[in-house]
């Protein structure tokens, strides 16, 4: 096997499993968002309400990053 075929099933295989383990985070997160963004709403009374989507998204990003480095760790 050459090199070049050798290291596009690497690819292959790797871009495969990153998104599997992509797709396992994101369905992990479902319904977050809302969550988050509620009880900021709750607990920010005078804040923008843009300010307070973007904090959301910001909070979701962070455990997006922690649950798939932790999936990075357990499966590998």
């Amino acid at each position: 096997m050459s090199f070049l075929k050798l290291n596009r099933n690497y690819i292959q295989i790797h871009r495969k499993t990153y998104l599997w383990k992509h797709s396992i985070t994101d369905d992990l997160l479902k319904g977050f968002g809302l969550i988050i963004q509620n009880e900021l709403i709750e607990y920010l009374i005078n804040v923008p309400e843009d300010l307070i989507e973007d904090l959301s998204k910001e909070i979701q990003n962070k455990l997006q990053d922690k649950l798939f480095e932790n999936l990075q760790e357990k499966i590998g």
